[in-house]
């Protein structure tokens, strides 16, 4: 989309074959949208639109599928300075497991509109990251050297990070600092809750891990 009227629509989609010969699949899509808030009528205001499909069957995945409709209470929004009608959501993630969707043909589909009227606009910018493991960064260190600093995905509403053989709950930001002496081999897990209907909440598992060395025979 763009940043004028025109009562318009604009849809861009990505296709993608999840693999059949893997036991776990996610792909991450970010997003930032932009929406003029003009307070018509909920069915004539502009609006951004997220539905990820299952091409097999036609039908919309139980997560990820989601609508924002411009107005003064979207969650994760802001109040632009340009003007405060209108409102944007800075780059947002949405981790999609598609583990129940191996060797099928995924659609994911993001339409912007503008009102129903002429003068109010919608757009987005997106990004998509196919990846085959879960995305947290930092698990792998250098035993006592530094503190270790576990990282996840940003932009979620909430987080609990937790060792996983004791359950005790150590933190609640998008990242989590260790002791540099924590052991290799040590697990910790990280669940994600998202905004209200913006996906489902999951739990994420890591394991911190030693340097790889790569010994050469002389």
């Amino acid at each position: 989309g763009d940043s004028t009227g025109g009562h318009r629509a604009e849809r861009v989609s990505y296709t993608l074959d999840v693999p059949a010969n893997v036991s776990a699949y996610s792909i991450v899509f970010n997003y930032a949208v932009v929406l003029q808030n003009p307070n018509h009528a909920p069915l004539e205001q502009p609006r951004f639109n997220v539905q990820i499909i299952d091409e097999s069957t036609n039908n919309t995945t139980s997560c990820g599928s989601f609508e924002f409709v411009a107005s003064g209470s979207l969650p994760g929004f802001e109040v632009s300075k340009q003007g405060r009608s209108v409102v944007f959501k800075p780059w947002s993630p949405v981790l999609l497991n598609l583990t129940a969707y191996l060797g099928r043909r995924i659609r994911l589909e993001f339409t912007t509109n503008d009102c129903t009227f002429n003068a109010h606009f919608g757009y987005v910018y997106l990004d998509v990251n196919e990846n085959c493991s879960y995305p947290i960064t930092g698990n792998v260190i250098c035993p006592g050297t530094v503190p270790i600093v576990l990282k996840a995905l940003p932009g979620f509403n909430e987080y609990e990070w937790s060792n996983t053989a004791t359950g005790e709950l150590l933190g609640k930001a998008d990242s989590l600092v260790l002791p540099a002496n924590t052991p290799v081999g040590r697990q910790f897990s990280v669940k994600l809750v998202p905004y209200p209907g913006l996906g489902c909440i999951q739990t994420l598992h890591t394991t911190i891990e030693g340097p790889k060395v790569d010994i050469k025979q002389p």
